[in-house]
């Protein structure tokens, strides 16, 4: 059985005209490979790998106000919490009761 479909494999594989010539036949699909034991090898489509690639991400802050904005936006936002933890920390401080031993 498996001699049977091998040399039809091979038969298909090399026709040889007449002439001597090999016979070139197109094939349906592209860039397919026959490895030694007959599984065919195919190479991945452009579809699927452009599919697998991280799409490009879109900047956020292109231009230099828009960066200098953002910076001044996360320093204030950073200044007005420890502003907050600051007011925090003291009332804590106020609300302890003294304990000396």
């Amino acid at each position: 059985m498996e001699e049977i479909e091998k040399l039809e494999l091979d038969r298909k594989a090399n026709i040889v005209d007449e002439d001597g010539f090999t016979l070139v036949t197109r094939r349906t699909r592209r860039n397919t490979n026959r490895t030694e034991d007959g599984a065919s090898v195919t190479a991945a489509r452009y579809e699927d790998v452009k599919n697998l690639k991280p799409k490009k991400k879109e900047l956020q802050d292109f231009y230099r106000f828009q960066m200098k904005e953002k910076k001044r936006n996360e320093l204030a936002e950073l200044r007005r919490k420890f502003e907050e933890d600051k007011k925090r920390i003291a009332d804590l401080k106020s609300s302890r009761r003294f304990k000396p031993y």
